[in-house]
């Protein structure tokens, strides 16, 4: 004798396999989504940190090169970012006329991420005072 099926209820095991395969692809997809947005937003905030301390950086040396007449224009200056774990920078100075009143201001900072070199370059100019017993204005 046998049972009639339409009496039955639920899933077959078949049917709750493909629904399990379907769901898992779903999550990985999803998965790969947060995972591409947490990089994202990674880099995101180690820029925007290399751009907050530029910033910093460049106004300070701006006012120390237009302020102080025995500031050495033919140094370079490289070292770590001060409370920036990992990130290095290096400062060049080139007189834009003969007299050095204006002087071009270039920082380079970088970083690593994930094994990869990151940088950011700045540039500004810097207009030194020029002294009053200064004939021509030469430092």
């Amino acid at each position: 004798m046998r049972h009639a099926r339409k009496n039955r209820r639920g899933f077959t095991l078949m049917e709750l396999l493909i629904a399990l395969a379907i769901l898992v692809l779903g999550m990985t997809g999803i998965y790969a989504v947060f995972l591409t947005a947490t990089r994202q937003h990674a880099e995101a905030v180690d820029s925007t940190n290399a751009v907050v301390a530029a910033m910093s950086m460049l106004e300070s040396v701006r006012m120390a090169v237009a302020t102080d007449p025995k500031f050495d224009l033919s140094r370079k200056l490289e070292g770590d970012v001060e409370g920036m774990n990992g990130y290095r920078y290096k400062l060049t100075f080139t007189r834009l006329d003969a007299v050095g009143l204006r002087v071009l201001i270039e920082l380079e900072l970088r970083w690593k991420r994930r094994g990869r070199v990151k940088a950011h370059e700045f540039r500004t100019v810097a207009l030194r005072r020029q002294l009053a017993g200064d004939a021509g204005g030469r430092r």
